[in-house]
């Protein structure tokens, strides 16, 4: 079994995987699948407790996207992602983990969130430097509401001046 699904089953209580799910686990930069439609690569990212933590580049004939999967600021995402036309980058607003201050378990939830997640203002950082021509801000803490779309794009916009998406559930691109 894979690292994620060890994970993912020890800590939620769920029965082991099926064994029709196969496992070919990359942790190793590179390009790990290729046809006549498509070429994946990835890269490391740093998202600590877990190692490896990878991000994902799909290029087509005619587009490039990049997916950050969770990570805090990673040059090698930069790298991954130059000249994309898409960057899907996780992001967490401090504000919105400020809000957390009343929860008995505040403190270690923030110095986690911050510690191994991106802020939106270093996700278009990355898009700058990477040159991407649209930034979609996705898997988005907190996913309440409670920041704004506005707020969002404002601090990525603190780096990036193309074009931003905040996501939300059932989004198309």
């Amino acid at each position: 079994m894979g690292v994620e699904l060890a994970a993912r089953t020890s800590t939620t209580g769920r029965d082991p995987f099926p064994d029709l799910v196969v496992v070919d686990e990359a942790s190793e930069p590179g390009p790990v699948y290729e046809d006549e439609r498509v070429r994946v690569g990835v890269t490391l990212v740093d998202h600590p407790p877990l190692h490896p933590a990878l991000a994902y580049r799909f290029d087509t004939r005619d587009r490039s996207v990049v997916l950050s999967g969770d990570t805090r600021y990673s040059e090698n995402l930069v790298d991954l992602a130059r000249d994309a036309d898409v960057l899907v980058h996780e992001a967490v607003h401090e504000r919105g983990i400020a809000m957390l201050e009343q929860q008995t378990n505040a403190r270690s939830i923030r110095e986690h969130m911050l510690s191994c997640h991106t802020t939106p203002e270093q996700a278009g950082l990355v898009a700058h430097k990477a040159n991407v021509g649209t930034l979609v801000l996705s898997h988005l803490v907190p996913a309440s509401g409670a920041v704004t779309d506005e707020e969002w794009a404002s601090a990525a916009r603190k780096h990036f001046s193309g074009e931003i998406v905040v996501a939300r559930d059932l989004l198309v691109i």
